[in-house]
């Protein structure tokens, strides 16, 4: 399932990124019960492969 159509322009794929991330964030802070520790390590995959491809954005944009 994708939330962002594969033909977005860069705008929409930040906003959307920014507004699901600030969304995920509050309600993993607001959940009550404990999640598994498999759920804590797939999360924290997921959040890595976001960071990674920021990351790999970050230096292509300051490539002459």
């Amino acid at each position: 399932m994708s939330l962002i159509d594969e033909d977005a322009d860069g705008a929409t794929i930040a906003r959307e990124t920014i507004s699901a991330a600030r969304e995920c964030a509050r309600m993993i802070g607001k959940i009550g019960p404990r999640f598994t520790a498999l759920e804590l390590a797939e999360m924290e995959e997921a959040v890595g492969r976001i960071t990674n491809a920021i990351e790999l954005k970050k230096r292509m944009n300051a490539a002459p």
